[in-house]
């Protein structure tokens, strides 16, 4: 009888001790893990959090050097939203880490091509319009030509002033597009746990930032916005609906 209760009793102290130990937080799991191996992704289940993953698109195959005029420049900009991706040798994501429901992305090819490369025949893949990257034209240079980072930041910085937006999507209204699209994720992954978009630099960027204005933390972000770059937010939640 003595025996049986010292036997119910360590085993008591086993299981409280296993319940009280606190799960690994989702900042400390992003921390520990090795920069140069695909991205592990947090187990949301039974965590408290829910997350949101943004993939940037891998490099685009495609010459992006040179001087171009105004009229090369604008063909430059449509050659880029069709062309697809280097092929790239190490996925950014560890996809045998987390289970999904869907992975969103741009319909535009490098995006596209990228959720495919990286996630394949493992996952539904739902292409949109609404996550495309913020549009752009080649801006009126008085000069015949000029260096092709050049011309794209001079245009870009006009369209972002009002003053090269005639015709194409404005700054107001890309970041209205990208506001609506933090709201979709975050309820993606209030219903899911975790969210997941392949899409562009920009529209990453601001994403994020509009995320974090509504109280999501970023805990991880290797690439620094390079092609393949991931930024990995998460947010609390009192929910009881995350899988």
């Amino acid at each position: 009888m003595k025996k049986l209760w010292l036997t119910q009793l360590l085993l008591f102290f086993i299981t409280t001790s296993f319940a009280l130990s606190p799960a690994e937080d989702p900042e400390s799991f992003y921390a520990n893990q090795d920069e140069d191996k695909p991205l592990k992704i947090f187990d949301t289940e039974g965590s408290g959090y829910m997350q949101i993953v943004l993939v940037r698109h891998g490099e685009p195959d495609l010459k992006k050097n040179g001087w171009r005029s105004r009229k090369e420049l604008d063909a430059f900009y449509q050659a880029y939203d069709s062309a697809h991706i280097v092929p790239f040798t190490t996925s950014p994501i560890d996809t045998a880490s987390f289970r999904l429901h869907k992975v969103y992305h741009s319909n535009l090819s490098r995006a596209s091509h990228t959720a495919q490369l990286i996630f394949g025949d493992t996952y539904t893949l739902v292409s949109d319009s609404r996550f495309r990257e913020f549009e752009r034209k080649a801006a009126a240079i008085p000069l015949l030509k000029l260096p092709t980072f050049l011309s794209k930041g001079i245009s870009r910085g006009l369209w972002m002033a009002g003053l090269n937006d005639g015709g194409i999507e404005n700054f107001k209204k890309a970041r209205q597009r990208v506001r609506s699209n933090a709201s979709f994720l975050e309820e993606e992954a209030r219903q899911n746990g975790t969210a997941l978009l392949v899409a562009h630099g920009m529209h990453n960027h601001y994403l994020a930032k509009y995320l974090e204005e509504e109280d999501w933390e970023i805990v991880a972000e290797p690439g620094d916005g390079d092609y393949l770059s991931v930024i990995v937010l998460v947010k609390r939640t009192t929910t009881n609906n995350i899988p």
